[in-house]
């Protein structure tokens, strides 16, 4: 049995083009689908460790005291440094404006 060369070329080429393309394309897809999954268990494992060096405590929208409760933590701070006379009248004026909205 006699097969026509030009008959053959065209199946060959699609199969090559075929085989090309999974060969490019299946590690590319998989490298995106790996470093997806890697970030996503970085960013929830670094969650897991603020967590713990937190106390527990949330920090997110659904559990707005805890953020409050630290930033409060911070306001009476004490301020280490020598300030000239102009910051210090600015911040007698930043602290009779808090109290005044309290």
């Amino acid at each position: 049995m006699r097969y026509q060369i030009s008959k053959l070329i065209w199946p060959a080429v699609i199969v090559a083009v075929v085989l090309l393309g999974a060969m490019f394309l299946l590690p590319v897809i998989s490298a995106v689908l790996i470093g997806v999954f890697a970030l996503s268990g970085l960013l929830w494992l670094s969650g897991k460790i603020f967590n713990f060096f937190q106390n527990g405590k949330d920090y997110s929208a659904e559990n707005p005291e805890d953020f409050y409760e630290s930033s409060k933590k911070q306001e009476y701070k004490r301020v280490t440094g020598r300030w000239d006379r102009n910051q210090v009248e600015d911040a007698v004026v930043i602290a009779e404006t808090k109290d005044r909205k309290n």
